[in-house]
């Protein structure tokens, strides 16, 4: 089955690599140890026919705060990426305006898919390091026909 998974790096969960796809890998502590207080995209990978151009954006960074969440929209097209994302919020429904934390143009080579979400297996606190707990809650995914 050809999805999306961490298998690029050595530490991580194995997986098949996808014939065309697009994993943005959010993962990076911007440089802080311990209990990291920002966090940004360790990478951006296009696959393409199973070659993968992996990218590494800057260190565009975003606070982030146990039990505080940030909202993340994530842009693509055939031609162009773009991830945004809000500081983090007080009361976890209201939102400060999203800001671009990665923006490039990149061929994907398809138009159609589908959308996957995976996190790391070790999303507690209980069961990794301290930055583990940076966690997912997906509440909606909209799209284009």
């Amino acid at each position: 089955m050809a999805v999306p998974s961490y298998a690029v790096y050595v530490n991580d969960e194995g997986g098949v690599l996808p014939r065309n796809a697009i994993e943005v890998q959010f993962s990076y502590t911007c440089g802080e140890g311990g209990v990291p207080t920002h966090m940004g995209i360790q990478g951006v990978h296009a696959f393409r026919d199973h070659v993968d151009t992996w990218r590494h954006p800057d260190a565009n960074c975003v606070q982030v705060a146990r039990d505080h969440l940030n909202h993340f929209e994530i842009a693509v097209s055939e031609h162009h990426l773009e991830v945004r994302v809000t500081p983090i919020s007080d009361d976890g429904t209201t939102f400060g305006a999203p800001e671009v934390m990665f923006s490039e143009d990149i061929e994907l080579g398809f138009s159609r898919g589908w959308v996957h979400f995976t996190t790391h297996n070790h999303a507690s606190l209980g069961r990794s390091s301290a930055r583990s707990w940076f966690t997912v809650r997906t509440t909606r995914v909209a799209g284009a026909s």
